[in-house]
């Protein structure tokens, strides 16, 4: 290919279009010629309609195409810009989650510096040699032009200044300075915006340990634990990235260390920072002044210079994996930004995923406080609620547990009971017909709320009276099953009069400080017992002695989740972990306590539940031995998503036909939190050594399956290494 003297860049453009998933070729005019650098965010020409796009270069070079090429129209501020690591880190996220150039821009910089328009150059203003006092400037401009006269003495008082402080201190437009400059009143200079990095200020790589950790440490042993290896990256003169499951942990890390770590210049990076504290925050830390950062999973995307140690605590939590493409997993993209930075990588969680122990098994991890003992229970113990079914009680209390309950009530103990429902009853069906109502959006069963007599879906808003008729055979009359949160207290109140019970869930406490105002109120003795989901137990909120009670072990371990053993012996130990009075117990209700992780989790064992549940998962070909993806078809019209999940599913058993890879499905899913009313779902199972296999084979169904897509408005999303 010819070299020539014109620089040409390969941009990358910001266009939800699978179709232009690719790097376009654009001339460099020969104003920008030694401004332009490779990740700068540029605003180009693109179609027969020459509309105007945004794009980042990706590459930069002298050989000529053998095509025409258009030229790039402008460079924005180098604050939007990707540095070599993020479009590395865009490059790898493109091959592992199958996505596009845009998908992995908009994920890894903020949606505010995708839309920001601020340009490369700054204009700077200044009087030309012959204004030199306030007698030249009213000789040289009309008595009535006030506001051009005090953007004259504004100048004379301050001399050069940018553009943008003449606008704001003078009220002046941008056309009118144009005026001035067009007669010679006003100097106009435009200098190129740079970051630049202080000189001197190299981390030092010696003795690099860039092995993972992982902590299983609970508080406060766990936050020592980072004080030590914080310690050792600062010492270094290394950067040090703290990534939370939520913003309200971030904010207590930070808010613990930041003192002690002030010459780091700490920040707390969230999603709900304006523009202008985004740009400053990303000035810092790209000119090295910032060295340690707290925040949730998007502050993995921050433009570090060079990162000396990575902390993801709480890794097992869901917040920090991605619910819109691509999926990713914070825990992969910190394993990226270790080996891109040279950094040690500790993960850090009282009961470790089990996919992310395996991994670090198989390497040379340094485990703490593997065997540590977790929390301050006084005693455990599991009820089997077949015995209490043969002896005659069929409630939904043992006889162990309405006695604690009572003796509980007698001692000023409280009492916390963990249920993972909402409402009064689960599902609501016709008397008359048996027609279940559900959801017209979401097709889910309706829940009973007895506090207003509602019918209200456990994901959507949508809400109905219990008097609406039965949409099948117009009566009015319903019967309500399954037990929420509710009806427990109903039969509470009914068998403790007097008790002074507390629903909190997310529907009843939308705010960390409610959460924290009902935890104060239990904690001083306000209210007797709690109803609650997992909510307060992740906040550490309970002070006082208190009896938790899991209603029903089964509601938890017995869904349509391979998780739910992991889970659970999670949740035991989180419950374990968030009791700081010694005199607190755990009784565990179930039908089969014999179950494995009830079994380990009573025991508190995580070793010997890691073991088992390995065999269960091998023997079934379950993640982390096999890998799993899950395709989501949706839309409003339910023929067509139908057709299109069949279509895709049919193209893909085609395409791995002889293979390894299995294809499950469609079926249809509608827990799957869509607007659209309709969705179905796949689910591939293959060996990790398939996976470029597997990745082709996505990128060819894809490509064939785009158009029919379109016509029939139906959507794909797809999680590749779910979990």
């Amino acid at each position: 290919m010819e070299v020539a003297k014109i620089m040409y860049a390969e941009i990358a453009l910001i266009r939800n279009d699978k179709d232009t998933d690719k790097l376009y070729t654009y001339g460099i005019p020969e104003c920008y010629e030694y401004d332009l650098n490779k990740g700068d965010k540029v605003s180009v020409s693109f179609g027969r309609g020459s509309n105007r796009l945004m794009g980042f270069v990706f590459n930069i070079h002298k050989c000529v195409p053998d095509f025409k090429t258009k030229e790039i129209i402008e460079i924005f501020s180098p604050v939007y810009s990707l540095n070599e690591k993020q479009i590395n880190l865009c490059n790898w996220m493109r091959k592992k989650y199958a996505c596009t150039y845009a998908q992995a821009i908009k994920t890894i910089l903020p949606q505010d510096f995708i839309r920001g328009t601020k340009p490369a150059c700054n204009t700077i203003l200044e009087l030309p040699g012959s204004i030199s006092s306030a007698e030249s400037i009213d000789s040289k401009i009309r008595p009535n032009a006030t506001i051009q006269k005090k953007a004259l003495m504004y100048l004379l008082e301050n001399g050069s200044v940018e553009e943008a402080s003449l606008m704001e201190a003078a009220g002046i437009t941008r056309a009118s300075i144009d005026k001035l400059v067009g007669k010679e009143l006003i100097v106009s200079k435009r200098t190129h915006c740079s970051i630049k990095s202080p000189t001197g200020i190299e981390a030092n790589a010696d003795n690099r340990i860039s092995d993972n950790i992982l902590c299983m440490l609970d508080s406060p042993e766990r936050e020592a634990c980072y004080l030590h290896y914080i310690d050792q990256a600062a010492k270094r003169m290394e950067s040090v990235l703290v990534v939370s499951n939520e913003i309200a942990e971030a904010e207590k890390l930070f808010k613990n260390f930041s003192k002690k770590y002030e010459r780091l210049n700490p920040v707390l990076y969230s999603g709900n920072l304006t523009i202008s504290a985004l740009e400053s925050m990303q000035k810092s830390i790209l000119s090295n002044n910032t060295k340690m950062v707290f925040g949730t999973r998007n502050s993995v995307f921050l433009p570090y210079k060079k990162l000396g140690l990575i902390i993801v605590d709480r890794e097992s939590e869901y917040g920090h994996k991605s619910d819109s493409m691509p999926k990713f997993h914070t825990s992969e993209i910190a394993e990226f930004l270790k080996h891109s930075h040279s950094a040690r990588l500790m993960y850090s969680d009282i009961s470790p995923s089990i996919g992310n122990y395996f991994k670090n098994s198989n390497r040379n991890t340094l485990f703490i406080g593997k065997n540590a003992e977790i929390g301050n229970l006084n005693g455990i113990s599991c009820i089997d609620m077949k015995k209490e079914l043969k002896s005659g009680n069929r409630t939904m209390f043992s006889t162990n547990l309405e006695n604690k309950i009572a003796t509980c009530r007698r001692s000023g103990k409280g009492t916390i009971i963990l249920l993972n429902q909402k409402g009064h009853s689960t599902s609501v069906a016709c008397r008359s017909c048996g027609y279940v109502m559900k959801c017209p959006s979401c097709g889910l069963s309706l829940s009973y709320y007895s506090g207003d007599e509602s019918l209200r879906c456990p994901h959507c808003s949508y809400q109905i009276p219990t008097d609406t008729v039965c949409p099948s055979c117009g009566s009015n009359y319903y019967k309500y099953f399954g037990i929420g949160p509710e009806k427990v207290r109903e039969e509470i109140e009914k068998r403790f009069s007097g008790s002074n019970v507390l629903l909190i869930n997310s529907e009843k406490t939308k705010t960390y400080k409610e959460l924290q105002k009902s935890a104060r109120d239990f904690n001083s003795g306000k209210h007797d017992i709690i109803i609650t989901t997992e909510l307060i137990i992740k906040k550490n909120l309970i002070e006082r002695p208190v009896l938790f009670a899991i209603l029903n072990a089964d509601m938890f371990l017995y869904g349509q989740d391979y998780n739910a053993n992991e889970r659970f012996f999670s949740l035991i130990r989180k419950i374990r972990s968030s009791i700081s009075n010694v005199d607190s117990e755990l009784l565990i209700q179930s039908y089969d306590p014999s179950q494995m992780a009830i079994r380990h989790a009573v025991n508190n064992d995580y070793g010997e539940f890691y073991k088992e549940e390995l065999v269960y998962r091998n023997t079934l070909k379950l993640p982390p031995f096999y890998r799993m993806a899950v395709f989501h078809i949706f839309g409003d019209e339910e023929k067509n998503v139908l057709e299109s999940a069949k279509g895709y599913a049919e193209c893909l058993k085609k395409a791995v036909e002889g293979s390894n890879i299995k294809i499950l499905g469609p079926s249809k899913n509608n827990g799957l939190k869509y607007k659209s009313k309709f969705k179905y779902q796949l689910v591939a199972k293959y060996a990790p050594v398939d996976i470029k296999e597997f990745m082709g084979i996505i990128k060819y169904v894809n490509d064939n399956k785009r158009q029919a897509f379109r016509k029939l408005s139906v959507k794909l999303s797809y999680d590749i290494d779910s979990r």
